[in-house]
């Protein structure tokens, strides 16, 4: 939630090109679960995935690993391609309510001199609370409904690797 709020407010302060960053962080939340986590496997897939290709071109080569086996990253990266999938949607929520708000509030902080940070921290979020309040049950039911995409990105729940089967629990990511 606190990526989305980032992200709705850099777009609510009317950066450039505005309408083409809600469009790009949306569409992600648009695709099948199955089609982001078969996507996904292949970036972190640790014998040709993108993830340790990149890290092999910077020259991290000793940091390159089996993502999805190791019990110690794969639930970060689930949690991630979740984050990614899924950001751009309760940024669209959030931004909605920005854009509810009445801009005399902003026009009345920036007579008195309000900073930007000011005017979030006064205006702006004590005013879309209620919003984040359903946004925030939205994410505790949402997070239900990811079963796909463990599913298809650890095989099941099991992933082999070099010390035998690392069981994942789904469930976990809730």
């Amino acid at each position: 939630m606190p990526l989305a709020m980032f992200f709705g407010n850099a777009i609510f302060k009317k950066i450039k090109g505005a309408s083409f960053f809600q469009t790009v962080f949306f569409l992600p939340c648009v695709i099948c679960g199955v089609a982001v986590g078969l996507t996904w496997t292949f970036i972190y897939n640790g014998n040709y995935g993108l993830l340790n290709g990149f890290l092999k071109a910077i020259g991290l080569g000793g940091l390159q690993q089996m993502w999805l086996a190791n019990k110690e990253t794969a639930m970060l990266c689930i949690i991630i391609v979740i984050m990614w999938q899924y950001v751009g949607y309760h940024m669209v929520i959030q931004l909605a309510a920005m854009r509810n708000i009445d801009s005399s509030f902003y026009e009345a902080a920036e007579i008195d001199g309000a900073t930007g940070w000011q005017q979030f921290k006064y205006i702006t979020f004590p005013l879309i609370k209620p919003i984040l309040k359903i946004d925030a049950v939205l994410i505790i039911t949402g997070s239900l409904k990811y079963y796909d995409l463990v599913a298809v990105m650890t095989s099941g729940g099991l992933k082999p690797c070099n010390r035998g089967y690392v069981y994942i629990y789904v469930l976990s990511v809730i």
